[in-house]
């Protein structure tokens, strides 16, 4: 890992190429956008714009950290579900790219294959039929989701990867969000003696059990659904998000404007008002502000005086202080800013 005494990433890398003493050095990270606030921040900025032309992913998008010099990418040749952006941060990246899908005897399809295929293959036997596409830094490569493929970085390289599963099966989407949606406590393990000779469900799976039964099943499964789709659409399609950032108190501000990656949803339910913005949904925001005024206000894109919201405030003596926690939530997230 990164150290005190590494200044840049260019000293980061040669440190580690000293340490290997002529091997391979080989990092890779899943799931990177939940560690940094404002790459995840500019990745969705990114992410975006993009949908607005090619659709939203029913599936996730994820980002993903190649670090190293090697000779090819562990595991060979390959391929994956996802649509992919391989963007070159530091050095230098070679990919080798075969775009027909039966030239290797692997049984794979977009509709069945729920982790990545790999085959231990010599990509040197198929140098001659491999488009070699080399970038630096500044520079991207992409490859469709049936393309084979494998990487070589001969010299140290930094690499971010976007990885965009449009495809999808609508009904395991919906599972996803009703199982995220039953939020009971973690089950490490079920006593033996609970499982030995009676035949029935152990006492905790029996309690979970009986609670679905109670659950108003027609409106919890449309709210659960909504809930997610909205996580996951105002996400950008990442699964995993990064921690809120501290809350400001906002003192001194006299202005507030909206992010240009997170444009803010409401929806009215039986009991008020939810508000869904970058992977976040609050289910019942106080009425004693009008939400949607508010809520089309920061849409807007115009920077507002923060005063200028305080008309649409009920009477309530609490009813300024709710509008600005409900401000200092969307700070957190990023959604706006103070100024």
């Amino acid at each position: 890992m990164p150290t005190d005494t590494d200044n840049n990433l260019r000293q980061y890398c040669a440190r580690l190429e000293g340490m290997a003493a002529g091997q391979d050095v080989f990092l890779y990270v899943t799931g990177l956008q939940q560690y940094s606030f404002e790459l995840w921040r500019k990745i969705c900025g990114i992410l975006s714009d993009l949908f607005k032309l090619t659709g939203f992913p029913l599936d996730y998008v994820d980002l993903e950290l190649f670090l190293g010099k090697y000779e090819v990418t562990p595991g060979g040749i390959h391929r994956d579900r996802a649509t992919t952006f391989h963007s070159v941060v530091f050095g230098q990246k070679s990919m080798l790219i075969w775009s027909q899908p039966e030239l290797f005897p692997l049984e794979w399809s977009k509709e069945d294959c729920t982790i990545p295929a790999f085959q231990k293959l010599d990509y040197r036997q198929y140098l001659d039929i491999a488009t070699v596409v080399e970038a630096g830094p500044g520079s991207t490569i992409y490859w469709a989701p049936d393309h084979w493929h494998c990487g070589s970085s001969k010299t140290f390289s930094v690499v971010l990867n976007v990885a965009i599963n449009f495809g999808g099966r609508p009904l395991e989407f919906l599972f996803d969000g009703l199982s995220s949606s039953l939020n009971g406590p973690e089950l490490e393990r079920i006593a033996l003696d609970e499982c030995v000779g009676t035949g029935t469900l152990p006492s905790q799976l029996r309690a979970a059990a009986e609670t679905l039964t109670r659950l108003p099943f027609e409106s919890w499964v449309f709210e659960s659904a909504e809930d997610h789709w909205l996580k996951r659409l105002t996400g950008c399609g990442f699964r995993q998000r990064p921690a809120l950032r501290p809350p400001v108190v906002p003192i001194n501000a006299t202005v507030i404007s909206r992010a240009d990656s997170f444009p803010i949803f409401y929806y009215k339910r039986s009991s008020g008002y939810s508000v869904a913005t970058a992977g976040h949904v609050w289910r019942e925001v106080s009425d004693s502000f009008d939400v949607v005024k508010c809520v089309d206000m920061i849409n807007s894109g115009a920077t507002h005086e923060l005063a200028s919201y305080f008309a649409f405030c009920s009477p309530n003596p609490t009813s300024r202080l709710e509008l600005t926690r409900f401000f200092q939530q969307l700070n957190a997230i990023g959604a706006v800013e103070f100024g």
